[in-house]
């Protein structure tokens, strides 16, 4: 249809309106963003109208409120303020790119009502802003959304179709490429995803460390160490491991529109394509299963403790900046190998900022040499340590009780298994199914208990060592240097904290090491040894 000269409109100012139109059932655009420009602007031409700006978006008009721009286009008609109002009409290629819903359609006729649209101008269609125009425009936009409303229909149908035939209908998986399939080649042609090359060796590791208890962290530390990647190249991020980990499609059930009234699922585990292949699932729906009790914390998962060093935060510099405990590598000729040292970060102390952790332990090892105890300092260090002990055997109390309470709980769950089997036995619902998950109950049932008794056990037998003999103490003190220089760094780090005050670095050597009360009025000998190195 086209305009004859006494139909052009009469208001100048226009804003260009470009919408692209997709027909779903075919996968095509109907028209085209640029041949839509190029009828507008010759219209705009012919009718000598100015395109003030220019509204361009790829949205569908099927359902309101979801195109912002054309939103933004409306509430900027609106404006009252002559000075500020930049346009008085629409211009689009057809009616439908406008709206294809009741709402909005009838936004536009009341704004045309109200003066806020001054006209409408259309490469297809003639619009006057009269009655018998407006209520030719009406049935143009119900015509719209007809057609609009028959094409979801027929995709919907098509898609229910499809799914019952295992097809994957609703956009690509992270681990999986999507095969569109071929009419022509349906013998070499599948219906379901096919695992990608880069993302599906990825999103197994996932599975297989959180089934044995890994976090969302170190899972991804995992991933960045093994350069195990998506296909933009960049290692998932924790909150997309997580999402990944609760998706039910990576064992085989598809579900669509979760959460709502049209919730609907595909069990591709049950369907076979036209070429005889299956689904590619990642993991089982047992193992699925039980990475969803991992998450729920109803089987502990690992936790990764951050490494402590021994005598972190025990050294300071001469001048009093602090030294922090730091790994480096160093070349050996077996390969490279990690050193320890403390390094101070502050760039105002002088340098050297770094000290090995050997230089350091040899001076803390040569002041335990000259520690002298006898039965007085054994008398001193008991009521010393008195308090501390009480302490340490009330939380070690309060601790076993929880435990205590934990095997309680156990057991009487255990008990409510087995008569739960019994009831389901008597009713004669106990079958196969049933029995499995009551075997695998069970077992992770015990298998807490036992690690309960085990640890109540261990319990009981750091009682009796809480307070040590004369005897143990004076061979501990004769021999102290010996087991610090045995002591691997776990140890060291433990023996450190009941020992050393702190230390004093300067440079490269240690300039003083200060025991904790009593020890460092235990001491004997000269303060000032061998080598330079002042203790106290």
């Amino acid at each position: 249809m086209s305009y004859y000269e006494e139909d052009l409109p009469e208001v100048k100012r226009f804003f260009l309106y470009l919408r692209k139109s997709t027909d779903e059932s075919s996968g095509k655009q109907i028209q085209s963003i640029e041949s839509q420009r190029e009828e507008c602007i010759y219209l705009a031409h012919r009718g000598e109208i100015e395109i003030v700006d220019v509204m361009e978006e790829e949205k569908s008009a099927h359902n309101p409120r979801n195109r912002p721009v054309f939103t933004a286009m409306l509430k900027e008609l609106k404006i009252k303020n002559p000075k500020k109002r930049r346009a008085d009409g629409i211009l689009a290629y057809a009616p439908d790119r406008l709206s294809r819903n009741s709402l909005e359609s009838g936004e536009i006729i009341q704004m045309i009502d109200d003066g806020e649209i001054k006209d409408l101008c259309f490469v297809t269609y003639p619009f006057t802003n009269t009655a018998p125009g407006k209520e030719h425009l009406a049935i143009e936009f119900a015509r719209a959304k007809v057609y609009s409303d028959h094409l979801s229909n027929s995709v919907s149908r098509g898609m229910n179709r499809r799914e019952k035939e295992g097809a994957l209908m609703y956009g690509g998986k992270f681990g999986y490429d999507k095969i569109r399939e071929d009419m022509r080649n349906p013998e070499r042609s599948s219906l379901f995803p096919k695992p990608h090359l880069v993302e599906f060796p990825t999103i197994k590791e996932i599975f297989r460390l959180r089934l044995d208890g890994e976090s969302f962290q170190s899972i991804h530390e995992h991933l960045e160490q093994q350069n195990l990647l998506n296909k933009s190249g960049n290692v998932p991020l924790k909150t997309s491991i997580g999402r990944y980990l609760k998706d039910d499609f990576y064992y085989g059930l598809q579900i669509i529109k979760k959460g709502t009234e049209k919730e609907r699922s595909i069990d591709y585990r049950d369907l076979t394509a036209r070429d005889g292949s299956r689904f590619p699932a990642v993991v089982t729906e047992e193992e699925f299963q039980r990475c969803q009790q991992i998450s729920r914390g109803a089987i502990p998962r690992k936790i990764k403790t951050k490494r402590q060093h021994p005598l972190s935060g025990l050294l300071k510099t001469v001048e009093g900046y602090p030294l922090y405990a730091a790994e480096r590598p160093v070349r050996r000729a077996d390969g490279p190998e990690m050193q320890l040292g403390y390094e101070c970060h502050d760039k105002r102390s002088k340098p050297p900022r770094r000290i090995k952790a050997v230089i350091v332990f040899e001076a803390i090892e040569e002041v335990l040499r000259n520690l002298c105890l006898t039965e007085k300092e054994y008398d001193q260090f008991i009521i010393g340590q008195r308090g501390f002990i009480e302490k340490k055997r009330s939380n070690r109390k309060y601790k076993k009780k929880g435990i205590t309470e934990k095997i309680h709980k156990t057991e009487r769950a255990l008990e409510d298994l087995e008569v739960s089997k019994a009831t389901l036995s008597r009713q004669g619902e106990f079958d196969n199914d049933s029995k499995t998950a009551h075997e695998k109950q069970k077992h992770t049932l015990k298998q807490s208990l036992l690690t309960y008794r085990e640890e109540e056990k261990e319990m009981n037998q750091g009682h009796d060592q809480d307070m040590k003999t004369f005897t143990d103490f004076l061979e501990l003190s004769h021999n102290a240097h010996y087991y610090w220089a045995s002591a691997n760094h776990d140890q060291k780090r433990q023996i450190a904290e009941i020992l050393v005050l702190n230390l004093i670095v300067d440079g490269n050597e240690v300039q003083s090491v200060t025991l904790k009360k009593p020890f460092d009025k235990w001491l004997k000998g000269s303060l000032v040894c061998d080598g330079g190195h002042a203790r106290t």
